[in-house]
């Protein structure tokens, strides 16, 4: 599912075209629930949420493979750090 809100978020955020309507409607909803803080890291180039649903970012902190093993120890902390970091980043993109 990551990679399908990668697709979506990158389509709406980098990636966004004008003559989308759909992309223009959730982005015309999304623009009202965000700060300013949060709409400008939405017109960035490198949009936050695309950035989080990466292959990379899916590809270093899934289960490998396909969910029959676990992390490494380490990994896991290093996801869990990155998981705080990016809550931290929604309170300032978000109205509350």
């Amino acid at each position: 599912m990551l990679g399908d809100l990668s697709y979506l978020f990158g389509n709406i955020g980098s990636k966004f075209k004008e003559d989308d309507n759909l992309a223009c409607l959730i982005k015309k909803h999304l623009t009202d629930i965000l700060t300013s803080v949060g709409i400008k890291e939405l017109n960035n180039k490198k949009w936050f949420f695309a950035e989080i649903t990466s292959w990379d970012k899916r590809n270093t902190y899934r289960n490998p493979p396909a969910h029959t093993k676990y992390l490494p120890y380490k990994t896991a902390c290093e996801c869990r750090e990155l998981v705080r970091e990016i809550i931290l980043k929604f309170e300032k993109m978000f109205k509350l």
